[in-house]
């Protein structure tokens, strides 16, 4: 068991969380669990293709896929509840397009607490 206020090492050590509020425990599993409860997705796919003209809608269509904005005229930036980018790299292929780029982001434990407690500074965590 770990107890800190450092979140960025409580989340690079532990495979399992417990977030507490005022001296009581609000919020517990893992942290992709954790981002999907609280953020509603728990990755962030950042994919740029080429060559596409229909592709926001051939992602949103993916199985898994919570959100899709397009950023630019190249850019998508999806919010999933699972690692989906084969899919979308599948779905930009059949499409015609050209695959520039694809990354992925997980939330990190500083992002759920804040957003949870919709505070600035975290106030404790015990993992």
């Amino acid at each position: 068991m770990l107890s800190s206020h450092l979140l960025h090492q409580v989340q690079a050590v532990c495979d399992r969380v417990g977030l507490f509020h005022k001296g009581r425990m609000v919020l517990e599993g893992t942290v992709a669990g954790l981002a999907q409860q609280v953020l509603g997705g728990a990755y962030r796919i950042h994919l740029e293709a080429d060559g596409v003209t229909q592709l926001e809608e051939a992602l949103r269509q993916l199985s898994g896929v919570v959100e899709v904005k397009r950023t630019d005229a190249t850019c998508y930036n999806l919010e999933a509840k699972k690692d989906l980018r084969a899919e979308a790299a599948r779905a930009v292929v059949e499409a015609g397009g050209k695959l520039l780029s694809l990354n992925i982001e997980i939330p990190s434990l500083d992002e759920i607490y804040t957003h949870c407690f919709k505070q600035e500074v975290p106030h404790g965590v015990t993992a």
